[in-house]
């Protein structure tokens, strides 16, 4: 299933503003507003966007809330985008994605997630 899902989107690769980087790659609640942004060009996309740390894709909505109200830290792995899946309207399914996920190593005192 994972190939197959991954074949599909290879044709829809879709760039997902910064600002959505997050709402992405977290199991975090949308928005309405964001979920209105996050349309896909087709039944399955290949989306890429600016890389998550790992940290804050694990957490669970209370530890990812304390997260952002300091600064995301460093990690040596991150997620730079996911194989997602799209409703016939092309709103983003969020019962099912395959996330992509990278080695990363920032330079020291750089920030890896954006602010």
């Amino acid at each position: 299933m994972t190939t197959t899902a991954a074949y599909l989107a290879v044709e829809h690769t879709h760039f997902v503003p910064e600002h959505l980087a997050l709402d992405v790659a977290t199991t975090a609640a949308l928005s309405q507003g964001n979920r209105a942004a996050l349309r896909l060009p087709g039944p399955w996309a290949m989306v890429l966007h600016e890389p998550v740390p790992l940290t804050a894709v694990q957490a669970d909505d209370e530890d990812l809330d304390a997260l952002l109200d300091g600064q995301v830290p460093g990690s040596s792995h991150a997620v730079p985008g996911a194989v997602l899946a799209a409703h016939p309207d092309h709103s983003l399914d969020t019962t099912l994605g395959l996330v992509l996920m990278t080695s990363v190593h920032p330079e020291h005192g750089e920030a890896l997630f954006p602010s």
